[in-house]
């Protein structure tokens, strides 16, 4: 599969570098406005790039598309690649709300396209052994659920030489990124919570604003599935080290997932080395959708599947317990 990437920030260098490591898909051109950006495609070997991503679609042959852009840019890329016919990797979150979401999921389907989500905890195999888990029933019905993702959001060590890069100031706009952590981070939980017990019933949010950004940068969510689990999503922009673990508690048994991964500086370093526990994911998710793609069959998580999960998260936004600012 001959693949387009539009947007060469962290998540699009990381994609970069995958690809190369694949037999059956290969990034053959990247768009992006950034020089520096475009001089580091040009020293990986990609033999097309454009300031102009429209340019690109119009003169490169392309299979697909993955887009690694900021979320207010989402649905405008996705009217012009429905435009040019192809299917499309749309990094997390799908748009920056449920409304947005939802046109591009019409968009797409009007035109006979695959949209997948990039979700990449739905390729973490102890992930994928606790749904194995949850349902063989070896816990019993799980009544209740913890699950708390920790990170640092727009401060995290872009450089790899472990100092804080500028973070760009469309971070810092509720219009342009659609929210804070329970958008960035909580997204990706949601997906995998709904992937384990199904559909969300209710959810009510409590946030906090500890930088005094425009958005939050903590999150307590109390969530009820339409199983009957019931249960709590903690989320933080507070530490440079991330933080990933979900409790399950059953009628017959506990589990606890866990993984503590490397900080973002250890983790920028390795990339130079190739493959990392925190970005093989990444990888397995760019060799799926390319033999979704070969085998003309629908990726997962589809668009549908990322518009659900806008879905849940404006129900929290709008069913808000309480808000805090620190002093």
């Amino acid at each position: 599969m001959k693949l387009g990437l539009i947007g060469l920030g962290y998540i699009g260098r990381t994609h970069l570098r995958n690809s190369q490591k694949l037999h059956n898909c290969k990034i053959v051109s990247v768009a992006d406005t950034s020089e520096q950006a475009l001089s580091f495609a040009k020293e990986m070997r990609v033999p097309n790039v454009y300031k102009d991503y429209n340019e690109m679609l119009k003169q490169v042959d392309l299979d697909a598309v993955i887009v690694s852009l900021p979320n207010y840019l989402h649905q405008k890329s996705v009217d012009d690649i429905c435009e040019s016919g192809k299917d499309i990797l749309m990094e997390k979150p799908l748009a920056r709300n449920s409304s947005e979401g939802k046109y591009i999921v019409d968009k797409v389907n009007r035109h006979n396209l695959k949209i997948m989500v990039g979700y990449p905890l739905r390729f973490v195999p102890y992930l994928l052994d606790a749904k194995e888990d949850i349902n063989s029933g070896e816990l019993g019905f799980i009544e209740n659920m913890h699950a708390v993702r920790v990170g640092p959001g727009p401060y995290f060590h872009r450089n790899v030489d472990g100092n804080p890069a500028r973070v760009p100031e469309w971070w810092f706009s509720r219009e342009r990124t659609g929210g804070g952590v329970l958008l960035d981070l909580g997204c990706h939980v949601i997906n995998l919570l709904r992937y384990y017990f199904g559909e969300v019933n209710q959810i009510f949010g409590s946030f906090g604003y500890r930088y005094g950004l425009e958005v939050e940068d903590q999150a307590l969510c109390i969530v009820e599935f339409k199983n009957g689990t019931k249960g709590n999503l903690t989320l933080n922009w507070t530490s440079q080290t991330d933080l990933l673990k979900i409790d399950l508690y059953g009628t017959v048994t506990q589990k606890m997932i866990y993984q503590k991964p490397k900080s973002k500086p250890q983790l920028a370093l390795q990339l130079l080395l190739g493959s990392t526990e925190y970005t093989a994911p990444h990888l397995k998710e760019i060799e799926y959708f390319s033999e979704c793609l070969i085998n003309d069959t629908k990726p997962e998580p589809s668009g549908e599947d990322g518009l659900k999960d806008l879905e849940v998260i404006d129900s929290a936004y709008k069913n808000v317990i309480c808000k805090y600012q620190r002093e």
